[in-house]
């Protein structure tokens, strides 16, 4: 009996100490990670939140989201470019596109995006397509060891979205044109990444 006592006193012993040393099984837990990273993304229901998923993207710098906004059948075209180039492109498809915005995203210190409707022209919209017209603002600051360096595109833009499998607009069409000959465009700053 009494090796009995000592035996479950020792037990009880073990268990107090492992019980101390152990966090509290009833305390909570810290959060995890989202699964698509830190940044704004809405389920884009609606063209319109495409469309502003897309401006979050490119300021909070989330390729992730980035690449989300857009379709596997993506094609993206511009009017003309003012960096000279090679090669007489005129659009890139969502594969060039990914890999363009990679490298834009990761060298940019900060990128600021605004956008307006464009004057004269209307969204369209319907059921399964829309077309959304807006006039843009872009400065992207890189900051290297002895100045800070901000450039500025200005440009106007037609998006057409379609409805995917699931209901959500992505962005299939987007044709980027330029304000000025003497303006670079939003085409002209992912040239140069190409």
């Amino acid at each position: 009996m009494r090796i009995l006592a000592v035996l479950m006193l020792a037990v009880l012993s073990a268990l107090v100490l492992l019980t101390g040393c152990a966090k509290d099984p009833f305390s909570t837990r810290e959060a995890e990670e989202p699964i698509g990273g830190k940044g704004t993304y809405i389920t884009p229901v609606d063209p319109l939140i495409g469309l502003e998923n897309l401006r979050f993207a490119m300021i909070e710098q989330n390729l992730g989201h980035y690449r989300q906004t857009y379709s596997e059948s993506l094609l993206f075209t511009f009017d003309f470019l003012l960096v000279d180039r090679p090669d007489s492109i005129s659009g890139w498809d969502a594969a060039e596109e990914d890999r363009i915005a990679g490298n834009l995203l990761a060298d940019a210190d900060s990128i600021g995006l605004v956008w307006e409707l464009t004057d004269g022209r209307t969204d369209r919209f319907d059921d399964s397509t829309a077309f959304l017209y807006r006039t843009y603002d872009i400065a992207v600051v890189r900051d290297s060891v002895d100045t800070v360096v901000t450039q500025t595109y200005k440009g106007e833009f037609i998006i057409r979205m379609e409805r995917d499998a699931l209901d959500l607009w992505s962005i299939v069409g987007w044709e980027d044109l330029h304000l000025s000959a003497t303006q670079p465009s939003w085409a002209d700053l992912k040239s140069s990444y190409r």
